[in-house]
């Protein structure tokens, strides 16, 4: 082979691992989601995009909101304000010390008598856990039970799990394997990576939090053990809202594609 030969070979690898970065095989999920509590049942339709690592979700034309797997965060993109936030592991101790500067400030601005007040009722409501007092009950865990029903929701295979919490039935899901999604991306991977960022951000919160919170919505997913192609949500025996899975295709998506458009400014977590 002819030193040109060589390089045009090399040459060609190199365009095509560059191509191959801009424009690397994603997968598309459409969503279709219907509030059977609202007047006229409205439907929304949402779509998640997989490439990279990467996670998009587009439900609105306002909101975008992106997971990376590499970096570990969540990014809320805001188009009407050109504006975006990171929320990471460190969210609940960024907001908490935001509310303690916020509080000072506050507190600075009030008379002597009002701000003594005002530091005695934060302390009983605030610093009961910190002075040793019985700290907060922490959020019931759902239930997760699977069943024998099995479905057949928009050509996906699934089986039925059930989600019960203090004894009552309030999701079900639908629920086919990883693999069974046709996809050659690791779909898999990211969302129990996004998921594990989620609940350590809900785990932290609710220590900050004065009251009781609610279980971590996030919880269920660990447990099913596939992609759930239908979802439904109950209250009593009613179904208040449902979503499924409708179609799965691979489009050409770059690393690009999930970052916020140029021009947009990010934004403490919190503020606006």
């Amino acid at each position: 082979m002819h030193m040109q030969q060589v390089m045009a070979v090399i040459c060609g690898f190199f365009l095509t691992i560059a191509l191959s970065n801009a424009a690397r095989a994603g997968v598309v999920l459409n969503i279709s989601a219907t509030e059977f509590d609202k007047q006229g049942s409205p439907q929304n339709n949402m779509q998640l995009y997989f490439s990279n690592g990467f996670i998009k979700m587009v439900a609105n034309e306002a909101t975008d909101t992106v997971y990376s797997q590499s970096a570990n965060n969540m990014t809320i993109i805001m188009h009407q304000e050109k504006a975006y936030m990171v929320l990471d592991r460190h969210f609940a101790s960024s907001m908490q010390n935001q509310m303690d500067k916020a509080m000072a400030e506050a507190l600075a601005k009030m008379p002597p008598e009002q701000r003594a007040m005002a530091e005695k009722m934060m302390e009983q409501t605030l610093g009961q856990v910190g002075r040793g007092a019985a700290p907060i009950e922490k959020p019931e865990k759902t239930e997760i039970r699977k069943t024998s029903r099995s479905d057949t929701i928009n050509g996906f295979d699934c089986v039925y799990y059930e989600s019960f919490k203090r004894g009552q039935k309030n999701r079900e899901y639908c629920v086919t394997p990883w693999d069974k999604l046709g996809t050659s991306e690791d779909i898999r991977g990211s969302v129990v990576s996004m998921t594990a960022l989620m609940e350590e951000v809900f785990s932290e919160l609710s220590k900050m939090a004065p009251v009781q919170m609610d279980s971590n919505p996030f919880d269920d997913i660990m447990e099913i053990n596939g992609f759930p192609v239908l979802t439904r949500r109950f209250e009593g025996d009613r179904i208040v809202d449902e979503a499924s899975l409708t179609s799965v295709s691979e489009k050409a998506l770059g690393d690009a594609y999930f970052r916020p458009p140029n021009g947009y400014q990010q934004r403490a977590m919190g503020m606006r």
